[in-house]
Order: C-alpha cells, then structure tokens, then sequence
C-alpha cells in the first residue's frame, strides 16, 4: 500500500462530445447538485447545505448503508471499501473525505490522508481505491469560489 505522501498518475476520464453535454448541459443547474461520472453511467446526488454522502459498497451486515452504491460501477472489483469516502456540502464549498477506507482515495493523483477533508473545485479526477470518477461541482458553487 502506498504511504499518503505518495502520489499516483491517473488517467483522465473524457467523456464523449454527446455525454459532455448531458453533463456539463444540466437542464436542472442547481447549487445543490454534484455529478458523479462513472465509465459506465453518471450519478447525480442533490445536498444541501452540510448534508453528507457515502460512497462505498452495500452489504447486509452494514449498519450504515452508502448513498452511492459503488459495487453497481464496479467497486467490488476495484477494491472500494463499504464505507470508502462521503460527500459533503459546507459553507456553499464541495468536500471529499476518505472515510479510512482500505485502498486509499486520491484526487487528481494526490493521496487523501484519512479523515481530512479535501475541497473539490472544478471538475476533479477521483480514484477510490482502483475505481476512476469524475466529480463535476456546480457551476454555480465554482463561481462562488472566484469571488
């Protein structure tokens, strides 16, 4: 396992010109709504303000279960955790926070330490554990972040 002051490459998702503009055309363009772009489908989560997603892998012995359901994207596989990483929305900014998970989170190649909350800009180029995603902030948080 690599230690957090390592860094990883990844390789950059690009969507096809059709599926950009699905997701970067929203007909629905909302600060509460975050895109998780996985190579087979895309998922979008609606959070308010200091509400919280789990990303990990569902399993009856869980007492928690995750919001997004990683094995349906090939979690399983990619060795994703049950509770790998959550979500959140704080002070109109986007976070990301590797939840312990066994495999580590990295975004746009910089490891996540454990439990530290990582702000997500733009559009950022997420592994977890060996499974890519793309997460797409809002336009309109972004822009609030350039202010």
């Amino acid at each position: 396992m690599l230690e957090s002051e390592h860094t990883v490459n990844l390789s950059v998702f690009h969507p096809k010109s059709a599926e950009v503009e699905k997701i970067f055309l929203p007909a629905n363009t909302s600060p509460d709504r975050i895109t998780l772009v996985f190579r087979t489908d895309d998922v979008h989560l609606f959070l308010g303000e200091c509400e919280e997603a789990i990303l990990g892998r569902s399993h009856t012995s869980n007492k928690i279960q995750p919001a997004v359901d990683l094995s349906k994207f090939g979690g399983t596989s990619c060795g994703t955790s049950r509770l790998h990483a959550s979500l959140r929305r704080k002070d109109h900014k986007w976070w990301i926070e590797d939840l312990g998970s066994s495999n580590g989170t990295w975004v746009n190649g910089e490891r996540l330490a454990p439990f530290t909350p990582y702000q997500l800009t733009g559009n950022s180029q997420v592994l977890l554990a060996n499974l890519e995603v793309g997460i797409i902030v809002p336009e309109i948080a972004s822009r609030s972040l350039a202010a």
